[in-house]
């Protein structure tokens, strides 16, 4: 439901229901803002940029919230559906490595981002012929296809795409 069909349905300005839902849920609850740009206009935004060799993949997004961004589940997966397979805008290797490597790299975790011995794993296996997000608006929550396996630090956390109870992360510093 958008905060426009939520204000209609209690008779409220979107402004009014707002601060009135911020106040009853004691902050706890997500807004969505779009860009007041064309969608046409966000995606040609895109398209351009992902190719960029300045350009890295990550998502910022709230997770701990019933309606959370779809980014936060659909970002990597997206990349890879949308700008490697569909658009080929950027090859697979480039694409990893702005998943991986270079954030690691630009934000000093040096035992991040890479594969080797002795290296906390953290490992997606995925199907790069299937790999697709499907996560919308309005059904954020929703893992990608064709990602079978994830390990972090070496502790398998989705097995054959479905979460394990296992929480294995940990807040990273910089090394």
């Amino acid at each position: 439901m958008t905060l426009g069909e939520a204000a209609r349905s209690e008779n409220k300005p979107k402004e009014e229901f707002a601060y009135d839902l911020v106040i009853e849920e004691e902050g706890i609850q997500a807004f969505i803002v779009f860009w007041p740009t064309p969608e046409e206009e966000n995606e040609k935004t895109l398209s351009r940029t992902s190719n960029h060799p300045k350009m890295m993949v990550a998502s910022d997004g709230v997770y701990d919230c019933p309606h959370p961004h779809p980014r936060g589940h659909g970002c990597f997966s997206r990349m890879l559906r949308k700008f490697v397979r569909e658009q080929k805008t950027v090859s697979l290797e480039e694409a990893i490595y702005k998943m991986s490597g270079y954030p690691a790299d630009r934000y000093r975790l040096r035992d991040r981002g890479k594969l080797g011995e002795g290296l906390p794993a953290d490992v997606v296996v995925f199907n790069a012929d299937t790999v697709a997000d499907k996560s919308t608006f309005e059904s954020p929550i929703q893992y990608p296809d064709g990602v079978p396996f994830v390990f972090v630090n070496g502790t398998l956390v989705i097995n054959k795409g479905e979460p394990t109870a296992d929480r294995p992360g940990q807040v990273l510093r910089r090394n």
